[in-house]
């Protein structure tokens, strides 16, 4: 059998570099520790605004309310921890560019450099999405589900929530399986 003679065509094959999982860990918590500290730094930032941001998010819900009514807190902290857990939502979602930044760090090592090419837009795209959605569920689709749920009270029933309950399950829509505190509204 003959062997074809080999051309040399002048392809430049990427070789990625390979390293054990332990300084993928290693990296992997530089970039963590990233997120965590821009997070931490925006929450800090956000902190004085904390009642403005309240009121702003809890907008839809107050529209809900008879006009004599008012949120209620069940819980001797929830007046305190309310804000705060508002406020750190707010920073996750504001730092949610720089944490897309981060996990594309992460990954662009491992990439060839045709896929790193298409990663850019779809970075730009997933940010713009998140906030889309975002904004969508805040002035779209909360105060329809308010309204919705407002509907199927009972005459003989005053509905009762805590405003740490709205933030964090109405507003942010967090992990539905917590539970935070009882009650809503009150006339």
């Amino acid at each position: 059998m003959s062997q074809l003679p080999s051309t040399s065509v002048s392809t430049t094959e990427e070789t990625l570099q390979q390293m054990p999982v332990m300084q993928h860990l290693i990296i992997l918590r530089q970039y963590l520790f990233k997120i965590v500290g821009v997070t931490i730094f925006l929450f800090f930032c956000l902190l004085p605004f904390r009642n403005q941001t309240y009121q702003w998010l809890s907008e839809p819900l107050r529209q809900q309310l008879p006009t004599s009514s008012t949120m209620i807190a069940t819980d001797v902290t929830a007046t305190f921890m309310a804000p705060f857990k508002l406020n750190l939502f707010v920073a996750f979602m504001l730092a949610m560019p720089y944490i897309i930044y981060q996990v594309w760090s992460f990954i662009k090592p491992a990439l060839y450099e045709k896929e790193r090419h298409l990663a850019v837009p779809l970075l730009l795209g997933s940010i713009v999405l998140f906030y889309l959605g975002v904004a969508f569920a805040y002035f779209i689709t909360l105060p329809a589900i308010l309204h919705f749920f407002k509907g199927f009270t009972l005459n003989y029933t005053v509905l009762f929530t805590t405003a740490l309950d709205y933030c964090v399950h109405n507003v942010l829509q967090t992990c539905p399986c917590r539970r935070a505190d009882k009650g809503i509204y009150r006339s």
